[in-house]
């Protein structure tokens, strides 16, 4: 728990008390650190399974064979026995079906981003009641501070 104890270090630079395991599990600093890095992994396997439908590893015995179809490349048919419910609907039924993994990962990705926005400020704004400043910022307010930009710069290079 390094985030707690990088925490604890801050309150106790401003005379604060330090919070225990239980408390700083419920702080805006853990939901923040904990949603910023939950949100890099949710957009990487995101764009990893919108990827792989396309792309082709060539010479793997593991790739499917390029010149031959197979079991897994036949259209759904409503009419093949045991056909899910959203073949059998068809139409926007299955193009949802068909692409609920990337649907879920990206949904996932924007309320982790979401979160983790919501932590951040909090955590601003803790930040600034630590140094005496109007701790009254939303996320409107700080949209524009280049360190939340610096953070989702190092993010995409990592």
């Amino acid at each position: 728990m390094v985030g707690r104890h990088e925490f604890n270090d801050e309150l106790a630079d401003y005379g604060r008390s330090p919070l225990s395991l239980p408390a700083y599990l419920t702080s805006d600093h853990c939901i923040e650190a904990i949603f910023e890095n939950g949100e890099g992994e949710l957009l990487q396997m995101g764009l990893y399974v919108l990827l792989t439908v396309s792309l082709v590893q060539k010479g793997s015995s593991e790739s499917k064979s390029l010149s031959e179809p197979e079991e897994g490349d036949r259209v759904p048919s409503a009419k093949r026995r045991g056909a899910s419910w959203p073949v059998q609907q068809g139409k926007w039924h299955l193009k949802l079906y068909q692409n609920s993994l990337s649907i879920v990962y990206f949904l996932l990705f924007g309320l982790s981003f979401w979160l983790h926005a919501i932590g951040g400020v909090k955590q601003y704004n803790v930040e600034q009641a630590l140094m005496g400043k109007n701790p009254d910022a939303d996320a409107y307010a700080i949209h524009g501070d280049e360190r939340i930009l610096i953070s989702v710069a190092a993010k995409l290079a990592e």
